[in-house]
């Protein structure tokens, strides 16, 4: 993604990553926990004093498919936002950062919560993005920081780098990547797997007609039902621990 010719400008749009709602230890992942480890919510707070909150045009709350008392994705991560800014404080990375101490920024911060856009129709990570990506375009923003969790900060990345093959990243837009310090529940970001298509001159599987890359993408989204899924991987784990014995 180029960054437009025309003179660089500070307005910068951040859109925090949707969270749906019924996922293993949420609050967590949203939140985080005080006082080092941060979620989604309070490293957007750290991003836009770091970056300076007079600078941040545009936040917008990304939604996915779920819905909880009568409220979008979106919404709810909001209102829970809302109720626990009070403590925001009692993260150390916050509290400690010399923005913090200021109430001009205080103040400007308090605003930009209460002008954050929430999307209500976006149902998946690729309709996020390219919905936020209108919005930021429509404000003349070309600098987005998008915000998730630790463990689905891959995922994201390469879902922006789709966007933009696909033209739903305006050329002018720069996007990049800012994780929190939570993953899924019981997981760490070391365990995420990312299997890119082989292209080492050195790899064998270059050379291969079956890619493990095809494989996996097949398993996982053409493949419809659990119980055949979970059929595959165990042939593929008994294959596996076959090959690692031997």
């Amino acid at each position: 993604m180029i960054a437009s010719s025309k003179k660089y400008t500070t307005r910068i749009g951040i859109l925090v990553h949707g969270r749906h709602l019924e996922t293993k230890n949420w609050e967590e992942i949203v939140w985080g926990k005080p006082p080092t480890k941060l979620g989604s919510l309070p490293m957007m707070v750290l991003v836009a004093l770091h970056r300076g909150v007079e600078n941040i045009a545009k936040v917008v709350f990304g939604s996915g498919a779920s819905e909880k008392d009568g409220l979008k994705e979106s919404e709810y991560i909001l209102r829970y936002l809302k109720n626990k800014m009070a403590r925001i404080g009692e993260f150390d990375h916050i509290r400690n950062h010399p923005r913090f101490e200021s109430y001009h920024d205080l103040q400007l911060l308090g605003n930009l919560m209460n002008t954050i856009e929430c999307q209500k129709t976006s149902k998946n990570t690729m309709e996020e993005i390219a919905d936020a990506a209108k919005v930021f375009s429509k404000a003349g923003i070309a600098d987005v920081i998008e915000i998730t969790c630790a463990s689905h900060a891959p995922r994201c990345i390469r879902d922006q780098a789709v966007a933009f093959e696909q033209g739903l990243i305006p050329q002018n837009q720069l996007w990049s990547i800012v994780h929190g310090m939570t993953t899924y529940a019981h997981t760490t970001a070391e365990e995420v797997v990312i299997i890119e298509p082989p292209h080492r001159g050195d790899d064998p599987m270059a050379k291969s007609k079956i890619k493990t890359h095809e494989i996996f993408s097949k398993l996982f989204y053409d493949i419809r039902e659990t119980s055949v899924k979970i059929k595959t991987l165990r042939a593929i784990k008994t294959l596996v621990e076959k090959a690692v014995r031997d």
